[in-house]
């Protein structure tokens, strides 16, 4: 039988996958854009509740996009979940309330995002995330708040853009060269930092094969489930294409404990890439045979997700 308790560090559930902005690191979705309904929400939480230390209400899409997400969050919190929420922040206005609620533990803030898509607005919005901020630091010090930079060209760069110059005369800082590879977070105020990374490739099938040995999170510390309701290892599958089921139409349990989701986990701990997604993800190439076996001892991370 599978054992429920706390068995993923993060489950991804996408509660849409619209979005407000159309950023050019985001290939369109083939698959039919839609809304979890609160039926599907209360399924899919009730179920997945005490088996993960919190939930990412996005895969693709922005979760503050849904009509239905403070009711959502309200839901979750009854239940005892806790919310890690990742957003472009251009539709924070009138949300910053339930985003301050005891359920939230982390909100990451997309900026580069932003810098894609050059809002005419995006004075506004920037003051509303900044107002935001200083107000989580009164009234909720204990949540994180990341501004994420996930555009690198290398791991080794120096970040020039005028949001970060913003942030740097605001919080009296000032950055030269960031290495990823040593250090991605920088603090800026209690739980307020600054997060770096570089631009990632959403894995695709009609990308090249690149290897079939390697090692990834997926189905240990994570996995995902679509708003279509079909669960897949990875939060970086965005079409669902190593579908393991559908959580709409049948239990997380039966999910997890069928032969295709069995393998996938036999052949990671094995360094051995079964799925030809897997073969062809180039995130996968950043975790090594040494990861593989930091996780085996018990004393490793977690796949920073999107």
């Amino acid at each position: 039988m599978l054992n429920k308790c706390k068995m993923f560090k993060k489950i991804y559930f996408e509660i849409t996958s619209a979005c407000n902005l159309s950023c050019p690191f985001c290939p369109p979705l083939k698959r039919e854009s839609g809304f979890v309904d609160e039926a599907g929400f209360k399924k899919v939480v009730g179920e997945i509740a005490g088996m993960t230390e919190r939930v990412l209400l996005h895969v693709r899409g922005e979760p503050l996009l849904h009509p239905e997400f403070p009711r959502f969050i309200r839901i979750g919190q009854a239940l005892g979940v806790s919310f890690e929420i990742t957003t472009n922040g251009a539709l924070l206005e009138g949300l910053e309330d339930v985003l301050l609620l005891p359920s939230l533990v982390q909100v990451n803030f997309s900026l580069h995002s932003l810098l894609a898509n050059g809002l005419e607005n995006q004075p506004l919005i920037l003051q509303k995330i900044w107002d935001f901020a200083r107000r989580a630091e009164r009234e909720r010090p204990d949540l994180y708040i990341n501004f994420r930079f996930w555009d690198m060209a290398s791991a080794v760069d120096t970040p020039q853009n005028a949001i970060l110059e913003e942030l740097e005369r605001m919080y009296g800082f000032h950055l030269t060269d960031v290495n990823v590879k040593r250090k991605k977070s920088f603090r800026l105020s209690g739980r307020v930092s600054l997060h770096f990374d570089t631009e990632f490739q959403w894995p695709s099938m009609g990308d090249a094969v690149t290897g079939d040995a390697g090692f990834c999170y997926g189905l240990k510390n994570q996995i995902a489930i679509l708003s279509n309701g079909v669960v897949t290892p990875c939060c970086l599958d965005a079409e669902g294409v190593i579908c393991l089921g559908n959580i709409f139409h049948q239990s997380i349990a039966e999910i997890l404990e069928s032969p295709r989701a069995t393998e996938i986990r036999r052949n990671f701990q094995a360094y051995r890439l079964s799925e030809a997604l897997c073969q062809r993800c180039s995130y996968i190439k950043r975790f090594s045979p040494k990861t593989l076996r930091t996780q085996q001892t018990g004393h490793g991370g977690v796949l920073a997700g999107v």
